[in-house]
């Protein structure tokens, strides 16, 4: 996203696509989107929105299952996903300590995502990834080859290759904007439905911060 270094203070402009409950057939739901724009007065800023690599793979079939992420480049990327432009937008001036603390953390989970360490679930409470975290575990292994007669390990170095998978997190649009978000304000924590929270429930949070 170009943005003109030698423009107004730094800013934060959150862009949401707000979520709707539809009838009891699901017609007119959605999910909704939010992404965050951070314009420096010395750097170019930073565009953060995540989403699926593949939204095909976001279906009741995959419910339990989170699928590789990826980051949009720009608020133009966004308006073509969602077929129009952000329901609202949310500006306000913050700090240098805050716009570097957003960016570097934007930064942080967009390595994260293409590294594939950050995947992406629309219902990360209800996500099958601890469980395989757990059996994954050191002792987990170790349990499980015990010798059924002595009760003895018999030395099972298979949780080395589940290491990796110790890392690997997962999120969405929302979890992740309010991450960012986290580092300049205060925010409520995430909640323990299946979604954790979504682009409406952060909208308000952050108008609430703004505004007050």
């Amino acid at each position: 996203m170009a943005i003109d270094p030698n423009s107004e203070p730094n800013q934060a402009s959150f862009h949401i696509w707000e979520t709707r409950t539809g009838d009891e057939e699901g017609s007119g739901t959605d999910v909704g989107h939010i992404s965050v724009a951070l314009q420096g007065r010395n750097s170019n800023g930073r565009y953060f929105s995540f989403g699926p690599r593949h939204a095909a793979l976001v279906n009741p079939l995959t419910l339990f299952f989170p699928t590789a992420g990826k980051v949009e480049p720009n608020l133009d990327s966004d308006m073509k996903n969602e077929g129009r432009a952000p329901d609202r937008t949310l500006q306000t001036e913050i700090t240098e300590e805050q716009l570097e603390a957003m960016v570097s953390e934007a930064n942080r989970l967009d390595e994260q995502a293409q590294e594939g360490t950050l995947l992406y679930h629309l219902f990360p409470n209800t996500s099958v990834l601890p469980l395989l975290k757990l059996y994954g575990t050191r002792t987990a292994h170790q349990e499980a080859a015990k010798c059924p007669f002595s009760g003895r390990s018999m030395k099972d170095y298979r949780h080395e290759s589940w290491e990796k998978l110790q890392n690997v997190k997962e999120g969405h649009c929302a979890s992740t904007v309010h991450q960012i978000a986290s580092q300049a304000w205060d925010l409520p924590e995430q909640n323990s439905t299946p979604w954790g929270i979504h682009p409406t429930q952060l909208g308000d949070q952050l108008e609430r911060v703004i505004e007050g």
